[in-house]
């Protein structure tokens, strides 16, 4: 199971919980996998009742973050995770990281983009994204000013940090791109386990 903690559709403090289970009746597994890239990302389908959606507020991060943003190396990123767990009140820590290596060449290597961040366990599986504050570059080169509106672009999954003797080694975390993610619901193939 997957114990999650949604947002109350009435704009409350405290969260609704729901145990989500990852398995079917035969012990196989429900969620889902890139059919062909070894990324370390895995859906798991939301099957809410009307009801349930009618007390929860879901915010899909994909569709809170629709700015197209430019995404270059050095730029500062943000890690919202739940370092050691999650714990009162429920929401998550901000984690700053820097891009650490080459936006574009992500499909030319590992297919993942590197970020320099200390990050602790717990925050695999988070999102990642770039918040801009002041002028907003953005990916066509146009550069728009200052106004009111935070603009903010979701870039990917964290997944952990690549180890290289032992963990204290390495500050460098994985985050997968968010096209993967599509794919795999696309594809909708069950992991062998």
């Amino acid at each position: 199971m997957l114990r999650v903690r949604f947002n109350f559709a009435a704009h409350v403090f405290e969260k609704q919980q729901f145990d989500i289970p990852i398995r079917d009746d035969d012990d196989q597994p429900l969620w889902l996998v890139h059919p062909l890239h070894a990324c370390d990302i895995a859906v798991v389908r939301l099957n809410f009742t009307e009801d349930q959606l009618k007390v929860i507020n879901l915010r899909p991060i994909n569709e809170l973050t629709s700015f197209d943003l430019a995404v270059y190396i050095g730029m500062d990123v943000f890690v919202l995770g739940y370092p050691f767990g999650v714990g009162a009140p429920g929401y998550p820590i901000w984690k700053r990281g820097s891009i650490a290596s080459e936006p574009s060449l992500v499909q030319l290597t590992d297919g993942y983009l590197m970020v320099d961040t200390a990050s602790l366990p717990g925050m695999s599986g988070a999102p990642v994204i770039l918040r801009s504050l002041r002028n907003h570059l953005m990916a066509d080169g146009s550069n728009r000013p200052l106004d009111a509106t935070t603009r903010t672009r979701f870039i990917g999954v964290y997944s952990g940090r690549r180890v290289i003797k032992n963990v204290s080694d390495s500050q460098i975390g994985m985050v997968w791109p968010p096209e993967l993610i599509d794919a795999i619901i696309a594809c909708d193939q069950r992991d062998k386990d």
